[in-house]
């Protein structure tokens, strides 16, 4: 019994801590003052939710859909694409951090 109230309050300890270490920090800008509390709450969410992988660095597992934001099978933020570009057609690709990757948006 001693040892299932151990791992208990272990567990407990474990939760409290996790979530006072996963918050999104970009909730508290003045930039979302005015948006809805349970959209920004969503946003936090499916962000934190993004599963990652390490291979020298982080990389986002492809394939990942929620409902404010998609990582698609290229390890892309956005929906699918075709590998093979059309004719008259241009890519762009961006490289950078949260900024360009679009932490706290609501949509792709």
């Amino acid at each position: 019994m001693l040892f299932f109230v151990i791992l208990v309050v272990v567990e407990v300890i474990a939760t409290l801590f996790v979530m006072n270490i996963t918050v999104c920090k970009f909730k508290d800008s003045e930039l979302f003052e005015n948006t809805d509390p349970k959209l920004l709450e969503k946003i936090c969410d499916d962000y934190l939710s993004l599963h990652r992988t390490y291979n020298e660095y982080y990389q986002l597992t492809p394939n990942q859909y929620f409902d404010t934001i998609s990582i698609n099978e290229f390890r892309f933020r956005g929906l699918d694409f075709s590998y093979e570009k059309p004719q008259n057609t241009f890519r762009i690709f961006m490289v950078g951090g949260s900024t360009v990757f679009g932490v706290g948006s609501s949509s792709d």
